[in-house]
């Protein structure tokens, strides 16, 4: 794919996503050697621009990512968000608090 057709499609899901209601996003990286890296939870109008914004806060730490929206009915914890948390013990303890249930929760 060459650059022109990447950035291209990159802005039409950037729109497409703009129509829709902005909710929580968790985000979880990995390195190209697939070595986890950490988890993000933003709030964004879609997946391009929970990345997007992962960017923009400086938190983004490359390599792969998926990510997903939550489906949790309240909010997360301030702890929790716009921040790389790369210790899992932390990030299932924070987790644990706002969900009771931990990482398999969500």
């Amino acid at each position: 794919m060459s650059e022109s057709e990447r950035v291209s499609r990159i802005t039409l899901a950037l729109l497409h996503d703009l129509k829709k209601p902005e909710e929580w996003w968790w985000l979880s990286f990995a390195g190209d050697d697939g070595r986890w890296l950490g988890v993000a939870v933003v709030r964004a109008t879609g997946m391009s621009w929970a990345i997007r914004r992962t960017h923009e806060l400086g938190i983004n730490p490359g390599g792969e990512v998926r990510a997903a929206p939550i489906p949790h009915p309240t909010d997360p914890p301030a702890a929790l968000v716009d921040r790389l948390i790369a210790d899992k013990e932390e990030l299932d303890r924070l987790t644990r608090e706002w969900t009771g249930e931990g990482l398999a929760r969500l």
